[in-house]
């Protein structure tokens, strides 16, 4: 922004233009004017579509895995594994999504007990922040679209991969 002083200090000098102290101040508002338009497009929450995704992550402590289907009509499925013990599937029973909060309710799927009945959270840009809990406990979890993550480290790993061809 150093680059909007120095116009408008240029034109508020005597030897500018005259009536450049209105121009000064009305390329400012244009500008920062933009700006904030530009701002608040990025800040947009996803939409109901952008959230009916798979979605992958961790808890805060690394200890579950998780992963997360969630279908355009509200329902979906999911699984979670802690450690390296085998995956919990789950069904999704239902789950709402009001911009930028999100509640999910599970049942089991296979013979063992879920740690949890139901998932809430928020979805913060691309990211979606799970709590579960339990009798006495909590989890955060932290989850991305299993998508964008997958093109992301495939271009990683693509990039490595050539490297190591050169060298």
């Amino acid at each position: 922004m150093s680059w909007l002083r120095n116009v408008i200090l240029k034109h508020l000098r005597p030897s500018g233009l005259a009536g450049s102290i209105p121009l000064a101040v009305s390329l400012a508002i244009v500008l920062l004017g933009a700006t904030y338009v530009e701002a608040s497009k990025k800040m947009q929450p996803l939409t109901h579509e952008e959230v009916s995704h798979v979605w992958i992550g961790l808890s805060e402590d690394e200890l579950y895995m998780f992963r997360l289907s969630l279908a355009p009509d509200g329902k979906g499925f999911g699984a979670y594994s802690f450690l390296d013990d085998e995956p919990h599937i789950f069904r999704v029973s239902a789950w709402k999504y009001l911009p930028s909060s999100i509640q999910i309710l599970i049942e089991p799927s296979d013979q063992w007990p879920l740690i949890t009945n139901s998932l809430n959270g928020k979805v913060v840009g691309v990211r979606m922040q799970l709590k579960m809990s339990g009798k006495g406990w909590s989890r955060s979890l932290s989850l991305r679209r299993e998508e964008d993550l997958v093109v992301r480290w495939n271009r990683i790993k693509e990039a490595m991969a050539r490297r190591r061809i050169e060298e």
